[in-house]
Parts: structure tokens; C-alpha cells; sequence
């Protein structure tokens, strides 16, 4: 009989990298046809984040911008003009509002003149990031802190760190194209299934094709590592026990059980 540990431990083995070694700064990868790998480099400890780029008839679909510095966009700048010069993007969509995301959104919307596309919540949880240096949200700020059992010093420090989140994007468009669960989307020969999860983010959109069995995960699904998950005061959490796994393993259900999954982080990987 085969215990819990076991069946974890065969899971993991079955996986298959496709690739030993990921994109360089300076390169392209073609994971399938049609089906575009970038990886950006972060400026953190977890030290990367991979874009894709679909085939959408005469121009290309993005999904993800990456970080919003200079670094960046002198890598993009790069691209461009090297192993990208053919491509023109004709529409954006991120799947979540972290910097490393949606951070070169502004720019990418700038100059290609595409639109974005962006689940709501995601959208206005971005806008909400970009304008929340009022007196009244960091006061609130403060009390849930204190709430959840930091002392006043640490809780000054933090506050005293400045808006982070504006140093890493580009300012968003005006406005945005809404996508939900559920929804179908063509890009290209390709129809996309949208699928939405909570945990890592509050509604971070997922895109699966059945017909290629071609799945871009972004954060929800990865592999060697988790999720980052966390509570704050702007996503709180709905369970009695506190906790957001819940909404996180809601989402796997929702999620394809065989397929070539595209990840925002690390390798891509087939079971």
C-alpha cells in the first residue's frame, strides 16, 4: 500500500522538463509552434519571471510584461530589436496585479498601441496599489498591523519604506479589456479556456487550450517550488480558520489534470 509521502514523491518524479536550461537575456524559445518563451531577469531572490507570446494572426498576444525598471526595458528594448524584431504585439494580458507582472503593463500598452486585458479585480487591485499613498489607507495600514501583533517599531519601519509598489510598474492604461472565469478567448488558431484562482493573487486568470493541451499557469501552478500565499489588509481572508489555501486549492480543481504547463516561474514542464 502506498502512503501519502509516496504518492507526492511519484507525482513530482513524473514530471518532465522539456528543456534542461531556460531562455538566456538575449534569447527566444520556441516551446510549440506558434508559442514564444521569454525569461526576465528579477531583482530579488526569486530571480526570474517568464513570458509568453502567442501567435494571434498578424501580430503577437503577451502574456505578462515583466518588472517595471530600466533593466527591463532595456532587456525588452533588446529583444525587440534582436530576436523579436518580426514581432508586433497586438494585445496584452496579465494575469495578475504583482510588479514583476503587470509592472511593464504602461509601457508595453505605450508602445505597441495593443490593449490590455485583465480580469477586474486584478485590474482595479493594480489601481489601487498605484494610488494608495493617502493618510487614511496608511492609518489603516497601521491598525492591521497592530491587529495581527506586530510592535509599533516594526510597524514604523515598515510604513516607513515608501511606495515600493510605484517604483516597480509603469503607469496603467486608463482603461482595460475585463476577461473572466469561464470565458473563451481565440488567439490565433488557438482557443483559450479562462481559468481564475485565488491564493497567490486575488483572481489571477490562468489560460488552458484542450486542443494542445497547452497550459499557461503564471503563479497558481508551479513546479519544485509553492505559491507564494499571503494575507493582507487588501486580501483578506473569507475562512474562519484564517487561512487563504483554501481559495488556492480551489483553483487546482479548476485546473487541467494532464498537460504542457507554461509557468511564470522556473522551467516549463509536461506530465
Amino acid at each position: 500500500m502506498h502512503s501519502r509521502t509516496d504518492t507526492v514523491h511519484s507525482s513530482a518524479e513524473a514530471l518532465r522538463y522539456p528543456w534542461e536550461n531556460h531562455p538566456g537575456p538575449d534569447q527566444v524559445v520556441e516551446v510549440m509552434p506558434g508559442v514564444l518563451w521569454v525569461r526576465l531577469k528579477l531583482p530579488f531572490r526569486l530571480n526570474h519571471v517568464n513570458i509568453y507570446l502567442l501567435a494571434d494572426g498578424e501580430g503577437w498576444t503577451m502574456v505578462d510584461s515583466g518588472f517595471g525598471n530600466e533593466e527591463s526595458i532595456a532587456a525588452w528594448t533588446a529583444l525587440f530589436e534582436g530576436p523579436l524584431a518580426h514581432v508586433k504585439i497586438t494585445r496584452l494580458i496579465v494575469t495578475h496585479s504583482h510588479p514583476d507582472h503587470v509592472g511593464l503593463a504602461g509601457w508595453i500598452v505605450e508602445r505597441f498601441n495593443c490593449p490590455l486585458h485583465m480580469s477586474q479585480v486584478e485590474y482595479l487591485q493594480s489601481v489601487y496599489h498605484q494610488n494608495r499613498g493617502t493618510e487614511e489607507r496608511r492609518n489603516a495600514q497601521r491598525l492591521f498591523f497592530r491587529r495581527h501583533g506586530m510592535d509599533e517599531n516594526l510597524t514604523d519601519k515598515l510604513l516607513g519604506r515608501g511606495q515600493d509598489y510605484l517604483k516597480r510598474v509603469s503607469i496603467l492604461p486608463p482603461s482595460y479589456r475585463r476577461i473572466s472565469h469561464g470565458d473563451e478567448i481565440s488567439i490565433g488558431t488557438r482557443r483559450f479556456k479562462v481559468i481564475t484562482g485565488g491564493g497567490h493573487a486575488l483572481d489571477q486568470v490562468m489560460l488552458y487550450c484542450a486542443a494542445d493541451k497547452l497550459f499557461l499557469s503564471a503563479d497558481q501552478v508551479l513546479s519544485k517550488i509553492s505559491p507564494m500565499s499571503a494575507s493582507g489588509r487588501s486580501n483578506p481572508t473569507r475562512t474562519r480558520s484564517g487561512s487563504i489555501w483554501p481559495h488556492w486549492r480551489a483553483s487546482l480543481r479548476r485546473c487541467p489534470t494532464t498537460s504542457s504547463c507554461c509557468p511564470a516561474t522556473a522551467c516549463r514542464f509536461t506530465d
